[in-house]
């Protein structure tokens, strides 16, 4: 569709809890927040998407099978799966985790919720150990930020096993669970902070009761927004925000060193930091599986909106971006209710060979074919439709997609902060590539 979108209002932005904010990096201002671009000019208006019946390439279709409202207040985060059963994460300062059956797919069913001391940001589950594992933000500077872990044996009962206070004075923001695929029982969170003298840091979790710092350091830079492992642990890639994209050698890591030496093989001058001409906003950074391509989503709120693009890492000192994907949709570099903070910006992704599965906050859910990675093409969207934004803008706007989408058994699960856990199906090219994993999960290789 093309035309002109309607005028949108402009508003002060809600500022949340300076801790919790930070762990956000709902930090700055947000480039033209109020109708301005980084010159302070208003935006040039992009053409108007009907986002909601976004057409779809080559008979793709994503289908509801299932979902959940999971109430007020609509601020569900992190996602993960054990079982017949998934615990979803919150924003909400009093904490707690939303436990929900699964068992039917096309019928969720709320069973209850995990108080937690802090606010749980994020969840990684390992079912055959029943094990779950939290990273808690507290509100208040008097709390330590932490990575708890829970017996679920009982699945809607979990008991605490263990906890790692961060080190550094660091504000927890996201981790990836690492599993040694020549050693089963050695389990590492590598732990992305937000602020702090310590922004990387892995942590040995094996023994959810006694968990051991292995490596922590602060990367030169701007702070790590996120990273993830190489399925075997030698690679590290790493999302600066706005230091962009560079990779790492965790090999010695990998090899299970007792003082390991992690070595950066891209020079700070050569990360990938240059979004189109302004620096980029690099949210995550996920190895394309066999094949040396890392793909990237840029958390850009202004104009354009930040989107995918595609990293050749065949020359890990000297990656290069082949391709790049984005959404043309109305209201960059403004802060609205319907929009909330980051609007149609990229998010988390989790990927198969050909296929790119991403959430997209006002974006939903986009499925991206990445055969030719100089072209990435959308493939299919979801976005729900009955929906209704907040009384001001928040986080998230009428729509909000931000968890890592899950596969397992051929099905997507993905929680829309406002709109609670969806279960969809893919149809279309690759489809097969989905329909024949067990699991996947971009913020881990379990």
């Amino acid at each position: 569709m093309t035309g002109s979108p309607p005028a949108r209002p402009c508003y002060e932005r809600r500022m949340l809890p300076s801790r919790v904010a930070a762990s956000l990096l709902v930090l700055g201002s947000v480039s033209g927040a109020c109708g301005g671009d980084d010159d302070g000019d208003a935006p040039d208006a992009p053409p108007a998407i009907d986002a909601a019946a976004a057409p779809d390439a080559a008979g793709a279709a994503l289908e509801v099978v299932g979902r959940l409202d999971l109430g007020a207040p609509a601020d569900n985060l992190g996602l993960t799966l054990a079982g017949d059963f998934a615990y979803v994460g919150s924003l909400a300062p009093s904490g707690a985790v939303q436990i929900v059956g699964i068992s039917n797919p096309e019928a969720p069913q709320d069973l209850g919720a995990l108080p937690t001391q802090q606010i749980p940001l994020e969840l990684r589950a390992v079912p055959d150990l029943d094990r779950l594992y939290v990273l808690q933000v507290g509100s208040e500077p008097a709390v330590a930020d932490a990575l708890v872990a829970y017996d679920i044996s009982t699945p809607t009962a979990p008991e605490l096993l263990g906890s790692y206070p961060m080190a550094g004075s660091a504000v927890g923001h996201e981790f990836f669970l690492w599993r040694d695929p020549a050693d089963a029982g050695r389990l590492v969170a590598v732990i992305s902070a937000s602020s702090g003298n310590r922004d990387l840091q892995l942590v040995d979790v094996s023994d959810p009761a006694a968990m051991v710092e292995l490596h922590s350091e602060k990367l030169p830079g701007d702070h790590l927004h996120s990273m993830s492992l190489s399925p075997d642990g030698t690679r590290l890639y790493l999302a600066q925000y706005e230091s962009g994209f560079a990779v790492m050698d965790t090999a010695d890591f990998a090899a299970g060193l007792a003082d390991p030496v992690l070595r950066r093989i891209t020079p700070e001058a050569a990360a990938l930091d240059d979004c189109g001409g302004r620096t980029c906003k690099t949210h995550s950074a996920v190895l394309v599986p066999g094949r040396d391509l890392v793909l990237l989503t840029e958390e850009d709120p202004r104009c354009p909106w930040g989107g995918v693009r595609i990293a050749d890492v065949s020359d890990e000192a000297a990656p290069a971006i082949v391709g790049e994907v984005a959404l043309d949709a109305p209201g960059c570099g403004q802060v609205t209710p319907e929009l909330g903070y980051f609007g149609y910006s990229a998010h988390n992704p989790t990927l198969t060979e050909h296929l790119a599965l991403v959430t997209w906050f006002s974006g939903g859910l986009q499925v991206i074919d990445t055969t030719d990675p100089t072209a990435p093409a959308i493939l299919a969207s979801f976005i729900p439709t009955d929906t209704t934004p907040p009384a001001a803008p928040e986080v998230y706007g009428e729509v909000g997609f931000v968890s890592y989408p899950i596969v397992r058994d051929g099905l997507i699960y993905v929680a829309d902060g406002r709109n609670g856990l969806f279960v969809l199906r893919y149809t279309g090219p690759h489809a097969d590539e989905l329909t024949g994993a067990d699991f996947l999960d971009g913020s881990s290789n379990l």
